[in-house]
C-alpha cells in the first residue's frame, strides 16, 4: 500500500470531522457526519470484524473498504455540504500529517539503531 493510499484513507474520517466543525453546516448535517464518522472509528477500532484481524494483511482488507463505504455514504447523507471540495482540501493537511510521522519514525529507528550498535560496542570491548 503506497502513501497516497494511506493519505487517502485517513482524509476520509478527518473530512467528516471538519463537516462536523463547519459553521456553514446545518445542526443535522452535523449529527449525519458524526453517526458516519462514529460508525467509522468503532468497526475500525471493533475486535469483531467480517474478517478477523489476526490474519495478517487478510484480515485488514474489510477494514479498507469501510473508510470509502463511509465516505460513499456521507455524499449522500449530507448533501448540503461539499464533502468532495472538504475532503481536497484535508487532504494537504493529512499529507504533510503523514510525512512528519513518517520523518519521524525513521529518526527514532536510525537513533535507536545507532544506541544498540553503541551499546554492542561498549559490551565487546
Amino acid at each position: 500500500m503506497g502513501a497516497s493510499r494511506i493519505i487517502d484513507w485517513l482524509t476520509a474520517p478527518y473530512s467528516l470531522y471538519l463537516v462536523m466543525r463547519d459553521k456553514s453546516a446545518s445542526q443535522q448535517t452535523k449529527i449525519r457526519a458524526g453517526i458516519i464518522l462514529a460508525f467509522m472509528a468503532f468497526y475500525i477500532l471493533n475486535p469483531f470484524d467480517l474478517i478477523p484481524d489476526l490474519h495478517p494483511f487478510i484480515g485488514w482488507l474489510d477494514d479498507l473498504v469501510i473508510m470509502p463505504l463511509g465516505m460513499a455514504v456521507a455524499q449522500r447523507a449530507v448533501p448540503d455540504v461539499n464533502i468532495g471540495a472538504i475532503r481536497a482540501g484535508a487532504r494537504g493537511r493529512v499529507k504533510r500529517v503523514v510525512l512528519w510521522t513518517a520523518a519521524g519514525a525513521a529518526g527514532l529507528m536510525l537513533i535507536g539503531s545507532l544506541l544498540f550498535v553503541l551499546l554492542i560496542w561498549l559490551l565487546t570491548r
